[in-house]
């Protein structure tokens, strides 16, 4: 956590914050008293130990949930949450069928989370993306869309719809009518864009710590040349 903390302090001052080493210290006893079980004490001992002016208060908050949020947005539904039991039996044996015989992995635990409404992890979105996507060495933040968009041509995301719509026709054949099978799609759809919401978040967060890293191995400036003019 203290490397984490580090990193994020990084970022502050790469976005303009000043952050001198004596707050950094007071960061760290701060997370020692409050500890980080309650994230919303977490972020305000941090907020108030690291930032001085209001005004560097907006880039704290867009910083913040790049090295400690969550990283994943609630699955909205759990696809065929209105069926009867009899249809979601149907479902789940169809759904565990195709999910054994599913390559690459990648693709077997995008489709797996979309069709149960189970929260991948950050831990299980930050090995994905470490395992199969070029990180590329982009870190301005402007690029962050089109780094996320890469990132989803290498996972293979868009074949979903394709696995989306195999499992559709197969309901279909097992009896289920249109109407079930159509609402069930729909909450499905809606889990898949959570998911691209937080390969984007986990995406923009490497992107803010590789910049941090790089920032760490320059030669440091006097912390006076940042200093407003005023």
């Amino acid at each position: 956590m203290d490397d984490r903390i580090i990193q994020f302090i990084d970022a502050l001052r790469g976005a303009g914050v000043r952050v001198s080493v004596a707050e950094s210290a007071d960061a760290l006893r701060a997370i020692e008293a409050t500890g980080i079980n309650d994230k919303d004490l977490f972020r305000l001992a941090m907020r108030a130990t690291l930032v001085k002016e209001s005004h560097d208060i907006p880039e704290f908050e867009k910083l913040f949930p790049s090295f400690f949020g969550s990283g994943a947005p609630p699955m909205p539904n759990q696809p065929g949450g209105g069926m009867s039991q009899e249809d979601r039996d149907k479902m789940a044996e169809m759904l565990e069928q195709m999910l054994q015989n599913m390559t690459p992995e990648q693709l077997r635990e995008l489709f797996e989370a979309m069709m149960t409404g189970q929260n991948m992890s950050r831990e299980q979105m930050q090995q994905m993306l470490e395992q199969n996507t070029n990180p590329g060495q982009m870190t301005n933040p402007y690029y962050q869309p089109w780094m996320a968009r890469r990132a989803m041509r290498e996972l293979e995301f868009d074949r979903l719809d394709e696995l989306l719509q195999e499992l559709m026709e197969k309901l279909r054949e097992a009896g289920l009518n249109e109407e079930t099978i159509q609402q069930m799609a729909q909450e499905a759809r809606e889990n898949q864009n959570a998911l691209a919401e937080q390969i984007a978040q986990e995406v923009g967060a490497n992107m803010h710590r590789r910049a941090a890293e790089e920032r760490r191995q320059q030669p440091p400036i006097d912390e006076l040349l940042d200093r407003p003019f005023d």
